[in-house]
C-alpha cells in the first residue's frame, strides 16, 4: 500500500458524537460507527507505474474547489506538500477541513444539517485565517494518527496499590469531579483503585456513538490491569 492520507466521515451524524476522522491505512467501514458505513476519501489516487516501475500520483481533489480556495487564500496550489509560505498543498486542505469539523461553535450552527448529509464547510476569508485553521487541524490530525503527541502532557494518574482488577461495570455516571476549575476527575475501578486527572471533555468524547474512555474500561470489566494492558 502506498503512503498516502484520507479524510473519513459518515454522511449522517445521528446523534452529537464525532463522525469525522483521519487514517494513514486501509479501514472498516464501521471505523466511525457500527449503524452506519464511513465514506473514505484518499487524497491522493495512484495511477499504474511507469516502464522503470515509478508509481505517479495525483491529488484527489475537484479542480474547481482547489481553484477557490487559491482565489480566496491567494495561495498557489501544491501537489505535493511544501514549506513555501505561498502555497499550500492537499495534505493543508485536510488539516483545513479537520479543524472546521472539530469546531465547536460550528458544529452547534449547523447540527441539522450534519444529521442528514455531508458536511460542508466554508472557504477562508484570508491566507491568515486558512493557515490558522491548518495548523490546529495539523495537530489535531497527528494526535489522533498518534504520530505526534507534540506538547501534550497527560494528566491521568493511576493509583497503584491494590489488585489492578477492573470490578466495577463503569459507565458515564461513574465520572467523578475532583477539580470544577480545571474539570478534571476521577473513575474507580474496584474499591480501591482509580484513575484521575481525567478531563472531563476525555470521558465524555464521543465518535460514532462510542465514548473511547468509557468503552476501553468497560471491555476489560473482569481484567487486570497492568502496564501493559
Amino acid at each position: 500500500m502506498e503512503d498516502n492520507l484520507a479524510f473519513i466521515s459518515c454522511r449522517m451524524n445521528r446523534d452529537n458524537s464525532d463522525t469525522y476522522w483521519v487514517a494513514e491505512n486501509l479501514v472498516s467501514k464501521s471505523l466511525i460507527s457500527s449503524l452506519d458505513n464511513c465514506y473514505v476519501f484518499p487524497i491522493y489516487l495512484y495511477l499504474d507505474s511507469d516502464s522503470d516501475g515509478n508509481i505517479a500520483r495525483t491529488p484527489n481533489f475537484n479542480e474547481d474547489i482547489v481553484s477557490e480556495l487559491a482565489s480566496a487564500t491567494k495561495l498557489d496550489f501544491s501537489p505535493e506538500p511544501t514549506d513555501s509560505k505561498g502555497s499550500f498543498s492537499p495534505v493543508d486542505v485536510v488539516d483545513y477541513i479537520y479543524a472546521y469539523l472539530h469546531c465547536e461553535p460550528y458544529l452547534k450552527q449547523y447540527r441539522p444539517f450534519l444529521k442528514v448529509d455531508f458536511p460542508r464547510v466554508p472557504y477562508p476569508e484570508s491566507k491568515k485565517d486558512f493557515f490558522s485553521f491548518v495548523q490546529l487541524g495539523k495537530k489535531l490530525r497527528t494526535i489522533h494518527l498518534m504520530s505526534d503527541t507534540g506538547d501534550w502532557d497527560p494528566t491521568v494518574c493511576f493509583s497503584q496499590a491494590g489488585s489492578g482488577l477492573i470490578t466495577r461495570k463503569i459507565g458515564v455516571k461513574d465520572f467523578e469531579i475532583t477539580d470544577k476549575k480545571l474539570k478534571l476527575g476521577r473513575v474507580w475501578i474496584n474499591e480501591s483503585q482509580y484513575f484521575s486527572g481525567i478531563p472531563e471533555t476525555i470521558w465524555n468524547y464521543n465518535v460514532g456513538g462510542y465514548s473511547p474512555a468509557q468503552k476501553w474500561l468497560k471491555d476489560r470489566v473482569g481484567q487486570v490491569l497492568s502496564t501493559r494492558t
